[in-house]
């Protein structure tokens, strides 16, 4: 689960820093940075505008992720059953 709303809500409501960020939500110090320019990139600024929830800010800031009809493929279950034997 992405946790985007708090790293920004850190960042520009409490004034942390990268590395304080990170290690307050549990995610590397580069992941928070990358979100940090995302963000830039998109020109968003604090406080968020309200119709933007957590999925729709997601879509903004990493819109190659949700391609729609986008699946794994299906294992294939009978050749497994039959490599364990059971």
């Amino acid at each position: 689960m992405r946790k985007i709303k708090e790293i920004l809500r850190l960042r520009w409501e409490l004034g942390r820093g990268v590395r304080e960020i990170a290690r307050s939500v549990l995610v590397s110090h580069s992941t928070v940075s990358d979100l940090l320019g995302r963000v830039q990139a998109a020109g968003l600024g604090w406080p968020l505008p309200d119709e933007l929830d957590e999925q729709a800010l997601e879509a903004v800031l990493y819109p190659g992720n949700h391609a729609k009809g986008r699946q794994r493929p299906e294992p294939d279950w009978h050749k497994i059953h039959l490599e364990s034997g059971t």
